[in-house]
C-alpha cells in the first residue's frame, strides 16, 4: 500500500486539498484584525522610530489572487543608507503578518534594505511528505507554492497565488503607490523579480522556500530561521533537493535552537546543513558577540533550561525576547546574518 495521501483516489485528493484551503481562508476571514486591515490596504502604516511600514492585501495587488489574503507588510527607512537590496521574509506554516511590526524586519530596514513580509498560501505543512516514498515529495510541494506549477498531489496552488506572482505584483503595486522609493528597481526588465538584488529570509516552512528559490536563482543572501527541515522519515535521510545551485553556499546563514524538534530532530537539522554544503562549524551565540567567528550556522540554547520544542522553534525570530536593556535579544545575530561578508 502506498504511503500518505497516495492511498486516496483523485477525487478525494481534490476535495481534501480544497477543504484545507477553505479552512485557511476562513481563518484569515475571521482572524481578529485581519479583516480590519482591508481598510488599510492602500493606507501607509505609522512610523516606528525612523522606519515606515504599511500593509497591503494581496488581492489589492492582483485581482486573480484568491487564497491567503492576509496582508503583506512592507518596511522602509527613509533615513537609512539604502543598499539597493530587497529583503523578502517568508513566514512559517500558518504564519500571518498581523500584530506589532516584526523586529527582525525593522532591523533590516534600519540597515538599508527594502523589506517585504510576504503573505502566501502556508496553511499546509510540508511534513505531509514525512512518510512519502516519493523522494521528490518535498521539492514538488515547495515548487507548487513557489511558482504555481501543478506538480504536487498534496496542494492546489495556481500561478496567481504563487510566491513568485505575489512578490512581482506587490513590487509593481508599490512602485505606483510609493513612487520614488525604488521598489521598481527589484523588477527584472523582462518581467519577474530581479533575484540578484534580493536577499531571502524565512522561518520554518518559509526558510525552506527561501533556500529552494536560492538554489535556482542567484540571490544576495539567504537567512534561514529554524529551517530548512525537509527530512524524509520513510527514507531516513534529508530530501534530495538539498544541493548547491545558483547562489554560492557562502551566502547561506542559518539560526537554529538546540531544543527545536519541529519537523526534524536537532541532529537531523545539522545533517541537513551539511548536505547543503554549509561546512563551517556551528557557533553558539549565547554570551557571544558578532562576528561569531564568521560562522554560517548559528545556534542558541536560550534560556539555558528546558523549554518546549514549539517555543524553541520560534525563538530565533521572536519579538518577545528582550535583553536587559529592552532591545530584541537576537538583534546582534540578525544584524550579523544581514551584513556578514560585506
Amino acid at each position: 500500500m502506498k504511503n500518505g495521501l497516495s492511498v486516496l483516489s483523485g477525487v478525494w485528493i481534490w476535495w481534501l486539498k480544497r477543504i484545507m484551503f477553505l479552512a485557511h481562508t476562513a481563518r484569515c476571514l475571521l482572524g481578529g484584525i485581519a479583516r480590519v486591515l482591508i481598510l488599510a490596504a492602500i493606507l501607509p502604516w505609522p512610523a516606528t522610530a525612523e522606519v515606515q511600514y504599511r500593509a497591503a492585501l494581496p488581492a489589492a495587488t492582483d485581482a486573480k489572487i484568491f487564497w491567503a489574503d492576509a496582508p503583506h507588510r512592507v518596511y522602509f527607512d527613509p533615513a537609512a543608507h539604502h543598499r539597493n537590496q530587497l529583503l523578502v521574509f517568508l513566514p512559517g506554516t500558518g504564519g500571518l503578518n498581523v500584530g506589532p511590526p516584526r523586529e527582525f524586519s525593522m532591523t533590516a530596514a534600519e540597515l538599508g534594505y527594502h523589506v517585504i513580509e510576504l503573505a502566501y498560501p502556508n496553511a499546509i505543512s510540508a511534513t505531509l511528505c514525512w512518510k512519502e516514498v516519493n523522494s521528490d515529495c518535498f521539492e514538488n510541494f515547495r515548487w507548487e507554492i513557489i511558482d504555481g506549477r501543478d506538480i504536487s498531489p498534496l496542494i492546489a496552488i495556481g500561478r496567481a497565488d504563487s510566491i513568485e506572482n505575489r512578490l512581482e505584483k506587490l513590487l509593481q503595486w508599490l512602485d505606483v503607490q510609493d513612487p520614488g522609493k525604488g521598489w521598481g528597481d527589484f523588477l527584472a526588465p523582462a518581467g519577474g523579480v530581479a533575484w540578484e538584488k534580493a536577499a531571502l529570509a524565512g522561518q520554518s516552512q518559509g526558510g525552506g522556500h527561501a533556500a529552494l528559490i536560492a538554489r535556482e536563482h542567484k540571490v544576495a543572501r539567504v537567512l534561514m530561521f529554524s529551517a530548512p527541515k525537509d527530512y524524509n522519515r520513510q527514507l531516513h535521510k534529508p530530501a534530495p533537493w538539498y544541493r548547491q545551485g545558483q547562489t554560492p553556499v557562502q551566502r547561506f546563514f542559518a539560526f537554529a535552537h538546540t531544543r527545536d524538534k519541529q519537523g526534524c530532530t536537532f541532529s537531523q537539522q545539522l545533517e541537513i546543513f551539511r548536505v547543503m554544503g554549509m561546512a563551517s562549524k556551528p557557533v553558539i551565540v549565547d554570551g557571544a558577540a558578532p562576528p561569531f567567528g564568521g560562522a554560517q550556522i548559528l545556534l542558541t540554547n536560550y534560556p539555558g533550561r528546558k523549554i518546549s520544542s514549539v517555543q524553541a522553534h520560534v525563538a530565533g525570530i521572536s519579538n518577545g525576547l528582550r535583553d536587559a536593556s529592552g532591545n530584541p535579544l537576537f538583534k546582534p545575530v540578525w544584524t550579523y546574518m544581514l551584513t556578514a561578508g560585506e
